[in-house]
Order: structure tokens, then sequence, then C-alpha cells
């Protein structure tokens, strides 16, 4: 399948401003942005989300139910500018964005990686379209998908990295990356929100892959690769209920492949008081950080952690792993901007060990791709690829439980009768609010 065949567009055309397919001699640019004549293979592309499903979830995975169909703008667009032997920049816009309006997911796009390269991290920012940086609060977060490649822990797509207000840059020593192949897809997703208090228009994101090139330098760095845990599992809505008080969620998995976490950081929201990884087999805490606020009680970052002067912290495949994240929460209501917990490393195989094998016939990771690619015409508020109808926190039983099929991905598998395979334990919630009373978990 070809490029115009996925887009429904001649392979010569792109939707960016100031770029024309031409015939003219190739000449490599230098922080410019990629034009079709020099890459007409890799360049960047803003897919219809509809084409993307069927593309993706369909041919890509060889079987499995149909992406349903979507209504997405069709000229929304991405752009790839190298800054050589530096990194390559994703241009990610435009978006308005009106003061305390609801959160806005873009359409997913997707890109093809134009040479071989080791990453060595990410910087991101916020511009309009005169260039001036904007506050970092307007990006809620983004994610950069591997669709041919699968998780450490989950038989779900690769994520790459992840990134939000809390962590506008992370690196590691050049003597470690994660490589990236010539013609290698890119799936991207960004999540805008404005809780500033004044209108934004206009508004772009830049984001910055840090890289290496892989036919230079006499030293090959060493191959790490990239991990993802979410406390709400893979399967389903990211973001649920922070009652009153104490509460807290967490899920377990177990890694494919003997490891060692080299680097670990993570994302919350408002309200956290701890992210951690415990191995649930000894009861070691491996990693815990504690979200860092400003003077207004806002979530600014979570500390990241390094282990590599350490030899990394190891983790084994026949046991398992509990990511937990604590809230707190002040308020006599539940969290306005809701809960998450995520954490996100990178790890290097032991020994001889292999990674993992994604299996594009995996009900999970073709649930995985549907829910990601139709979240946006399926948002109702936050928009974790789900409405503000996601499964509750432990201490919520007074209150009313998700309807089948409100969550992300309920409807999909329910109206295939398909379950993903393997051992998919649901998240676990723990506490209880401030007005007593232990809830009970979602089934």
């Amino acid at each position: 399948m070809s490029l115009g065949d996925v887009t429904g567009r001649a392979p010569g055309t792109i939707e960016s401003d100031g770029i024309k397919p031409t015939s003219a001699e190739p000449k490599e640019p230098k922080n410019e942005r990629f034009p079709m004549r020099f890459l007409p293979d890799s360049s960047v592309k803003s897919v219809p989300a509809v084409a993307l499903a069927v593309a993706l979830a369909t041919s890509l995975a060889g079987c499995g139910p149909e992406a349903p169909a979507v209504t997405v703008d069709s000229d929304e667009s991405l752009t790839l500018i190298d800054h050589p032997g530096e990194a390559l920049e994703f241009v990610i816009g435009p978006v308005d964005l009106p003061a305390d309006g609801p959160h806005i997911r873009l359409p997913m796009q997707w890109a093809k990686l134009p040479f071989n390269a080791y990453m060595h991290g990410f910087e991101w920012e916020i511009r309009n379209g005169d260039g001036q940086v904007l506050p970092p609060d307007l990006l809620h977060h983004v994610n950069l998908i591997d669709p041919d490649n699968r998780e450490l822990f989950t038989p779900i797509s690769r994520r790459v990295l992840a990134a939000g207000r809390e962590n506008q840059r992370e690196s590691i020593p050049g003597v470690i990356g994660f490589p990236l192949e010539e013609g290698g897809r890119m799936l991207i997703v960004a999540m805008f929100g404005n809780p500033l208090g004044e209108d934004y228009g206009d508004v772009y994101l830049h984001f910055k892959l840090l890289y290496s090139r892989a036919d230079e330098g006499l030293i090959k760095p060493m191959t790490v690769y990239p991990f993802y845990l979410d406390v709400m599992g893979f399967d389903g809505v990211k973001d649920f209920e922070v009652p009153p008080g104490h509460s807290e969620m967490s899920y377990t998995a177990h890694p494919g492949v003997d490891a060692r976490i080299l680097g670990i950081g993570g994302h919350v929201h408002d309200y956290a008081t701890e992210l951690r990884l415990e191995d649930a087999t000894t009861g070691e805490v491996l990693w815990r950080a504690e979200p860092e606020v400003n003077e207004a009680g806002r979530m600014v970052g979570v500390p990241s952690s390094k282990f590599i002067l350490q030899l990394g912290k190891k983790i084994y495949k026949d046991h398992e792993y509990r990511v937990v994240v604590e809230y707190e929460n002040p308020l006599d209501v539940p969290a306005p901007d809701m809960g998450m917990g995520a954490i996100g490393g990178v790890v290097a195989i032991m020994g001889d060990g292999e990674w993992p094998a994604y299996d594009p016939n995996d009900p999970a990771y073709i649930l995985d791709l549907n829910n990601t690619i139709t979240a946006p015409d399926r948002m109702e508020g936050h928009g974790h690829g789900g409405g503000h109808s996601a499964r509750p926190m432990e201490g919520m039983s007074d209150m009313e439980m998700p309807a089948a099929g409100e969550g992300e991905g309920d409807a999909e598998s329910e109206a295939e009768g398909t379950e993903p395979a393997g051992h998919h334990p649901e998240p676990e919630k723990r506490g209880e609010h401030e007005h007593g009373g232990s809830g009970q978990a979602d089934g």
C-alpha cells in the first residue's frame, strides 16, 4: 500500500504551507522543512483518521475489527524540520485555544523517519505563528507511538515517548540511544488545553527528537528501548475521578524480557502526592517520586531518575510489577482535571534476551490502535480517549458508575465480541475519601 493509497492523495502532495511538489534536482536542506522532492517516501503527512484506521487496524493487522468511521478536518498538518546532527523537529498545529475551554486532541498524524539514527532525548516548546514562545501550560501531552513494535509490559504498540508540561526536556548520555530506522513509522498524538484565562490563537507545538546519525561516529551507542506503564492499564480511558481526600490507583503487569531500567519518569495531575513502581513479587520499591507543585498548588513537574552509574534497576519477566499513584484532594468535590498516573523510561535488555515481538492480530493491539485513532471523535471533556465517564477510583462508592460502553474501548470490544489475549488485569483501586466508605472495583 502506497502513501497515496492511505491518504487518498497523490504521493507528490502535502498540506503544509510553503511546500509544493517540484521536479527540481534534490538538494539537502539545512534547518529547513523537508520538501517532497527530497524525501518523497519519508516526508510527513496529515492522514485522515478514517483512512489511517483502515490502513493500520485492518491491512497492517491482517485481521480484526474494522475501525469505526470518524469525521476529521482534512487540513490539519504536520511539518518535519531537520537540524542536521542535532534534532528532528515536528511542528504540530495550528490550533486555537479559547480561555478555559475544553481539551483539544488533534487527529493523529504520522511520519516516516528519513534516516537511521539513535534518539537521545527530546525537548519541546509552544509558539504562535509568529514564532513567539507561549506558556507550556497550553500543551497537555504529546505521545509518539511506533505501531510496528510492542510495549515491554503489554501487547500494545510501543510508546516511544510521552511529554507534558512537567517534562519539557529529557535526555540520556550519547553513549546510549534508542535506534530509529529509516522508513520506520511514527504516529504522533497531541492534546492541547488552555487553563490560563485568556484566549490563544494560532498555537503550534514544536517538538524535537534529539538524535545522532547511525552512520556517523566510530563507536555506536548501546541500544536501549523505551517502556510505558499506566495505572489504568492499556485498553481504555487513561484518566479517572479523584474523590475528596486520599485515594490510589494501581495496575500490575510483567515484562516480556529481563532488563535493566536506566531511566524513569512519569505523568500525574494536580493533587497527586506520589508515583511509584514496585516489584509486586518481592515487595521492593524500585522508584518513587513526589510531584513538584507551584505556589498555587498546581503540579509543575515529576522528578525523573537515572540509574546508569548503578548499571540499572533489574526487572525480570517472571516477576510482576505494579505502578501506583496516590492523590490527596483537598477539595470537597472531585478534582476538576481528574487524575492520571503513568511511568515511562528506558531499559537495556539483559544477557541474550530478545524484545518480545508484537502481534498485529492480538485483539488488544487492534483495540488499542482503534482507541487511539478514534479518540478525538469520542471526546467529551478531558478526552484521554474518552469522556469524563472514566472508571472511578476507589473511594467513590457513592458516585454513579459508568454505563457499559461509555469507557474507551468498551463499545468496540463488546461489539466485536473480542477480549484482549493474555494476562490483562483490571486496574486496582484503593483508598477512602474523607466522608468514609470504600469503593468497589469496576468490573
